[in-house]
């Protein structure tokens, strides 16, 4: 697959690099890795690789901007529908998500994902 030519500057490094480590499942501690920070040393050798602390913060403030534009754009008083889902992860994980359905203002179904858990083994009480 080809990607396009982009400029690099540090901070969309970052991100690309944060968002490579989640898709991939590779854990964000790789980074501390000699042989992997090789790699990239030997693609670029003025490269700044970022702390797993900063990653991590990087995370948070993506998290919190991605929920903000979430909520921005349920219209206030908007009655809403919520479903359940549940899955197995590719890393073997059980995993609960809250999925929330509304109809826009142009009568289009709208689906926003408002929480996602990693199912441990507990017991539920069913009613």
């Amino acid at each position: 697959m080809d990607l396009p030519a982009v400029s690099f500057d540090q901070y969309s490094w970052t991100r690309y690099l944060l968002l490579g480590l989640l898709s991939a499942l590779i854990p964000l501690n790789a980074l501390s890795n000699k042989e992997f920070r090789r790699v990239f040393f030997t693609l670029r050798p003025d490269v700044k690789i970022p702390s797993v602390a900063t990653l991590t913060n990087l995370l948070a403030r993506e998290y919190e901007m991605t929920l903000t534009a979430i909520r921005a754009g349920i219209p206030v008083g908007q009655k809403v529908s919520i479903a359940l889902d549940g899955w197995t992860s590719q890393n073997r994980l059980a995993i609960m998500s809250v999925i929330m359905y509304y109809i826009s203002p142009n009568w289009t179904l709208e689906e926003v994902q408002i929480a996602f858990e990693e199912v441990l083994n507990k017991s539920f009480r069913v009613f």
